[in-house]
């Protein structure tokens, strides 16, 4: 008989119950290896959150002593460099003149590799602004604005550098105003494309605006107008505040038509509401209740006011100040001396809000 060409390979089994087991232990060691890694960063993110809470509560020293011991186990050059930035943060927090200055040096080093390795570039403004701060803690104010106006030239479109601008025109206002205001609008002039170029518009505008008399308040119209058209409500954070602020210049300045047309423009940008406090931070409904004060009070306008007030519920069905609208809804009717109108948006105030107290203010007989 010819003996079998196929032979079996050595170590292999012929075993069919020995081969399922062998292949089942294979199978369950890859398992448990794809599963180290997950519970690896599981205990990792605790310890940080750990360490977190002492950089938060205390004490310092062990908050650093973690965050260098992360920073030995981060995945990455660059998850090692924020937890090293955090044990610098630890060490800055200590709070004496020693440990800020080693703070200050740690940090310089962490830019330096950072640099050469072309990390993240939010990360590096990060530690950009980190270095800043440490200055000024330090109490060396011209070299913490220098190192912050770096940063604004370095990192112009990440969130640190729009917290270093926050930073510098806090104390440079404080010291001189009009200085800040001249900062901005050389800035907005240098850089009308950047990704700062609204807030500098804006806030070279505001104050001139806080001044109120009516020369600042061209000056102050001219920047908001900038921020009107060169951005929307979706691309600028600022583009609501500017267009309030301008708003406000035209009440003062007796320019009711001017205010009314562009509150109305603000309120055709809004999206509907689709639950409670939406768009609750943004002016829309207070807008909404300007202008019907507006037609009230400065135009003369009593029964337009009262229809608009008279809409306001149900344009703002989730809004807190729906009973105040009704208030005025009613007053607007007596003043256009329309007694039953008045009386039935009383009733309503009444029956939708029984315990406001505008109702009360209604039977007090305040007109204010």
């Amino acid at each position: 008989m010819l003996e079998n060409s196929r032979r079996t390979p050595i170590g292999v089994s012929t075993d069919p119950l020995r081969g399922v087991a062998a292949l089942f232990a294979t199978l369950s060691l890859g398992l448990l290896a794809s599963c180290a890694r997950p519970i690896e960063r599981v205990a990792f993110e605790a310890e940080l959150l750990s360490a977190e809470r002492r950089l938060s509560e205390g004490p310092r020293d062990e908050a650093e002593r973690r965050f260098r011991k992360l920073a030995r186990r981060a995945r990455g050059d660059e998850e090692r460099t924020e937890m090293l930035l955090r044990a610098a943060e630890a060490r800055r927090r200590v709070g004496t003149p020693d440990a800020i200055s080693d703070a200050r040096r740690e940090l310089e080093a962490l830019m330096e590799e950072a640099s050469r390795k072309v990390l993240d570039v939010e990360l590096r403004a990060k530690i950009a602004y980190a270095i800043a701060r440490v200055s000024l803690d330090l109490g060396d104010e011209t070299r913490g604005r220098r190192e912050l106006v770096e940063l604004l030239d370095s990192f112009p479109s990440t969130a640190y550098a729009a917290r270093a601008l926050q930073l510098y025109g806090a104390r440079l206002k404080e010291q001189d105003a009009r200085a800040w205001a001249d900062f901005c609008e050389v800035r907005y002039q240098r850089e009308p494309k950047s990704a700062l170029a609204d807030q500098y518009a804006w806030e070279s505008g505001r104050i001139y605006f806080e001044r109120e008399t009516a020369e600042d308040d061209v000056i102050a119209e001219r920047a908001f107008k900038r921020v009107l058209t060169g951005w929307t409500i979706r691309t600028s954070g600022f583009w609501d505040d500017a267009l309030w602020d301008l708003s406000i210049i035209y009440h003062r300045r007796r320019r009711f038509a001017d205010e009314r047309a562009l509150l109305e423009a603000f309120i055709a940008e809004r999206v509907e509401a689709s639950a409670p406090g939406s768009y609750e931070h943004v002016n829309f409904k207070f807008a909404w209740m300007r202008i019907g004060k507006l037609l009230l009070d400065d135009l003369g306008q009593p029964a337009d006011a009262a229809r608009w007030f008279q809409e306001f519920p149900s344009v703002f069905k989730w809004a807190r100040i729906r009973d105040e609208a009704r208030y005025w809804e009613i007053r607007a009717w007596e003043r256009a001396g329309e007694p039953e109108r008045a009386a039935a948006a009383q009733k309503q105030l009444a029956a939708d809000f029984p315990e406001s107290r505008w109702l009360v203010r209604l039977a007090s007989g305040d007109q204010s």
